[in-house]
């Protein structure tokens, strides 16, 4: 169902409209709320179609599929599980919208250093440093997935959760030097506005703890 391209249709085209409004996860909660809804109703009809395509009527047979399923590790199952759980659906947009900022990011980047003909810039500090957060924020968003995810199971793996916790806080220790930007309805006026005052970090330290990060989820 998952990889079907009629799931993937129905949920790129949602995705593409309204993970934007997640930037700040804590804000605008009725707004959450209301696109969780959309989104349930928006995918129910992929969902239904799928499971009478298997002949399965019945909500506890359902449910006993998506358990195997969650169970296999062999597909990613946070769309799913985002259609039954507020946090996951949260958590995955706000993912997605990340993605989205970083595609932006690399797009202007390259225009600007496409329009500068590969001369050198006393900007590339900044390039480099703003590069480094938003490689920070997107394991940031991946491990609050992950979370959400663990936490949506009917027996959470708490060690797990322990160890994700830890590093979660570990990013966002790394991320405290740089500016909250807020809110922007235009992805690039984001990138450009964090480019004008991103501060100038050891870049290679931060690599590094990047790394370390990575390695003790691995």
């Amino acid at each position: 169902m998952l990889l079907s391209p009629e799931w993937q249709s129905q949920y790129n085209s949602f995705v593409e409209e309204n993970c934007i409004f997640f930037q700040e996860s804590d804000e605008n909660d009725m707004h959450h709320n209301q696109l969780f809804k959309n989104f349930q109703k928006e995918m129910a009809s992929v969902y239904d179609q799928f499971m009478q395509n298997l002949g399965l009527d019945n909500e506890e047979l359902q449910q006993e599929v998506i358990k195997e399923l969650i169970k296999s590790n062999e597909i990613d199952v946070d769309q799913l599980l985002a259609l039954g759980d507020y946090e996951v659906f949260k958590a995955e947009m706000s993912y997605q919208n990340k993605l989205r900022e970083i595609q932006a990011f690399k797009q202007l980047v390259g225009d600007e250093q496409e329009d500068s003909q590969g001369e050198s810039s006393d900007d590339d500090y900044r390039i480099e440093s703003l590069k480094v957060k938003l490689e920070y924020e997107q394991l940031e968003e991946e491990i609050v997935l992950q979370i959400a995810v663990e936490m949506s199971l009917e027996e959470p793996d708490q060690d797990k959760l322990n160890l994700l916790q830890e590093q979660l806080a570990r990013i966002r220790n790394h991320l405290s030097v740089f500016q909250n930007t807020g809110h922007y309805e235009d992805r690039k006026e984001m990138i450009k506005t964090q480019l004008a005052n991103v501060p100038q970090i050891n870049v290679e330290e931060a690599k590094k703890n990047q790394e370390d990060i990575k390695k003790q989820l691995e």
